[in-house]
């Protein structure tokens, strides 16, 4: 099965109410294009047109939204999924906001941690390194 018949049969098989969407659904959603995009490896290629305008209306509005709730490890994946399916041309406004969920010791504070705690490292582990991808991304895309 090609990726675009398999992105057919998945959480964004067609647009709907963003607001409906709960958090399993945007990690789907975001699980979708990692893999996808092979991490960013291939272009994005979903099943037609309104999915893709669909998702450059909606994905920089939801990560904006979890990096707002300070969600950085939903808000950071939603971000490198925009990154991967858009490019340079997603919208890298969201990189301060990100930035901002850095703690002192360099973890980023997830869905479940808002203390500063230096030993809580291990706690952040996946949303520290979903932060760092998007950073990293958009730092390639810097340098191209």
């Amino acid at each position: 099965m090609h990726p675009p018949q398999q992105i057919s049969n998945t959480v964004i098989r067609k647009p709907v109410d963003a607001v409906l969407l709960d958090s399993d659904s945007l990690y789907d959603l975001t699980h979708v294009i990692f893999y996808g995009t092979q991490f960013g490896c291939t272009a994005w290629s979903p099943p037609d047109s309104e999915i893709n305008k669909w998702l450059q209306m909606w994905l920089p509005r939801m990560a904006l939204a979890r990096l707002l709730m300070e969600d950085a490890d939903l808000g950071a994946e939603l971000f490198l999924s925009g990154l991967y399916a858009f490019g340079r041309e997603f919208d890298r406004r969201l990189i301060p906001l990100l930035l901002n969920a850095q703690r002192a010791n360099g973890s980023f504070v997830g869905p479940d941690n808002s203390s500063d705690d230096p030993d809580e490292f291990s706690d952040s582990y996946h949303t520290t390194l979903v932060s760092m991808a998007a950073l990293a991304e958009c730092s390639l895309y810097d340098r191209r």
